[in-house]
């Protein structure tokens, strides 16, 4: 309380709250349109302080679109009671954030995994078991890969699985990223990784045999 014995506003309410409402509560359209233009701004502020670091802007774009779904379905109506119009939204928005990042997580989860069975293939043949040494080096090399950023992780692995360096434009296109972030991401990837190995005791030239080089890409980069 105040010293005027009045309650302080709640700076998170917006005076059309009560109207949004009842409007969302009678399936209006007009009442989510309401929502967003009074709200809107504020729950996107918060998505890009919370997750700044792993959703861009268009990634943001469709964690809104996904919440205004949600609101619109909400099988239980807003209760004032419980909390501002405002907070409610914004729960629903980090939740569909959350979800987007998980779904991302299992889509590249998967795929890795299948990248990593095919990368377990000999080079030449489907059949012949790998050498001890060949097993050594495509262990070492999983457990060095972990240590890579994820862009040149991903960019590695498609070119072992691939047994050349893989195409860049589709990399290009799966990672959201340009064409020059692929060969700049190899290049960096295959330095570092290709160190790491002969710092374990491989030969460069077993790294070599299972990232075969492409003088296309170091002219792409200036290398």
């Amino acid at each position: 309380m105040s010293d005027s014995g009045k309650k302080p506003s709640n700076r998170s309410a917006h005076p059309r709250d009560p109207d949004t409402i009842a409007k969302l509560r009678a399936r209006d359209p007009d009442g989510l349109q309401q929502l967003f233009e009074d709200h809107g701004g504020i729950v996107r502020a918060r998505l890009r302080q919370s997750f700044g670091k792993l959703l861009d802007a268009s990634d943001i774009a469709e964690v809104m679109a996904m919440t205004s779904i949600r609101v619109w379905y909400a099988t239980a109506p807003f209760d004032p009671a419980l909390g501002t119009l405002r907070a409610w939204v914004s729960v629903l928005a980090r939740r569909a954030a959350l979800r987007l990042l998980d779904t991302r997580r299992r889509i590249r989860n998967r795929e890795e995994a299948r990248d990593l069975e095919q990368m377990s293939l000999p080079l030449n043949t489907a059949s012949a078991p790998l050498s001890a040494q060949r097993e050594e080096l495509f262990r070492d090399a999983m457990i060095c890969m972990r240590e890579l950023p994820r862009m040149q992780r991903t960019v590695l692995m498609a070119d072992l699985a691939a047994g050349r360096p893989a195409d860049a434009r589709p990399l290009a296109q799966r990672l959201s990223t340009s064409v020059d972030s692929i060969y700049v991401s190899r290049h960096r990837g295959r330095r570092t990784l290709r160190q790491a190995l002969i710092d374990r005791g491989h030969e460069p030239d077993a790294f070599e045999q299972r990232f075969p080089d492409d003088d296309e890409d170091d002219k792409e980069i200036g290398a």
